[in-house]
This record gives C-alpha cells, sequence and structure tokens, in this order.
C-alpha cells in the first residue's frame, strides 16, 4: 500500500506503512477469513437500513458505468501505473481520517530544514527533523522531537521556543519560528 502512495523516500516509507497498520484494516484482518461477497451485501445492507430506513434496489444510470470503464482503462494503464514524474521534495498523505504524514522542508538562512511529521487530529504523533542546519547542543534533536510529540500543530511554536529556552539551544540562523514553519507549511 505504501508504494501505491508513491512515498518519494525510502527511508520513510516504513512511518507511512507503520501508519497505515494502525489506522487502516480489512474484512479479512478483522474476521480472520474473507466471507462470500452476498454476505458481506446483506450486512451493509441490514446496517445501511438501520440508519437510513429502507433501501431500494436500483440500477445506476449507464453514464456511471461509462465513467467506470473510463478510469478503469486510465488508472490500469502502464503509463498510469509506471510513470515517472518529477520528484516532489515536499509531499502530504492522508492516511485514515484525521492521520495525515507529510515531509516539509523550509530554507531557514542557517540552513534546510527537513520535516517528516505523522499528525493525529491535528497533534504531532510522530517526528522525524533533519537538514544541513546547526543544532548544539546536537544530540538535543532527537530530545526535540520526542517534546513535541502530542503538541498540536498550531502550538509548536511556542513548544519550541521553550524547549530552546529550556535546554540552551543555539541554532545559528535558525529559530523555533523556522522550525515551526517547517512542520506546518
Amino acid at each position: 500500500m505504501v508504494r501505491v502512495l508513491r512515498v518519494p523516500d525510502e527511508k520513510y516509507r516504513d512511518k507511512v506503512y507503520k501508519s497505515l497498520r494502525e489506522n487502516l484494516s480489512t474484512i479479512k484482518r478483522e474476521l480472520g477469513t474473507i466471507p462470500p461477497l452476498e454476505e458481506i451485501e446483506a450486512a451493509l445492507i441490514a446496517n445501511y437500513e438501520s440508519v437510513l430506513g429502507s433501501l431500494e434496489r436500483a440500477e445506476l444510470p449507464p453514464t456511471v458505468y461509462d465513467k467506470v470503464e473510463e478510469l478503469k482503462r486510465t488508472h490500469t494503464s502502464d503509463e498510469w501505473l509506471y510513470r515517472r514524474g518529477k520528484r516532489r521534495e515536499e509531499w502530504q498523505t492522508k492516511i485514515a481520517t484525521g492521520v495525515e504524514v507529510a515531509q516539509r522542508m523550509w530554507k531557514a538562512p542557517g540552513g534546510l530544514i527537513r520535516a517528516i511529521v505523522e499528525t493525529k487530529e491535528g497533534c504531532i504523533a510522530d517526528i522525524s527533523l533533519s537538514g544541513d542546519f546547526f543544532f548544539y547542543p546536537a544530540d538535543k534533536l532527537e530530545e526535540l522531537e520526542a517534546a513535541l510529540i502530542g503538541v498540536k500543530l498550531n502550538a509548536v511554536e511556542p513548544a519550541i521556543a521553550e524547549f530552546y529556552r529550556r535546554e540552551g539551544i543555539e541554532s545559528p540562523g535558525v529559530t523555533p519560528a523556522d522550525f515551526a514553519r517547517a512542520l506546518t507549511g
């Protein structure tokens, strides 16, 4: 699934895979087997009717089937499946409702900051910061990542500023605002 999502950086595919595994499931994974299609249809109809009321069976208009065929031809062609495009340096992938993994970059005066961030409901769930900037003491960068877990994206700058103050961080040409910009886009 991660390869289908075209996640560009090999070393971050495992992060997306882990998030997919935690936030998505399949019928087989939940039941241990795949029931017959008729059983699945009956369960769906019964559950929809419990919410929506009685359902009526109807045929889709021919235009819908035409569109399905058009999309099938497009999305199963070698050109579509194996296309090579310009590699995006920034990307964002929705994993599930409220869960996203993104790579963002920000060029601060002191260097490029690359942030890979997984968010759940607007809060940082996992993070990786890297780039060509200086950060002293260097071992505190991992601690900054850990300190940002659980922080809402709209509150990262004050959290980073507090971390800088508390830990005595020096990063020439890179400010807490620069890190916040790298995280939030």
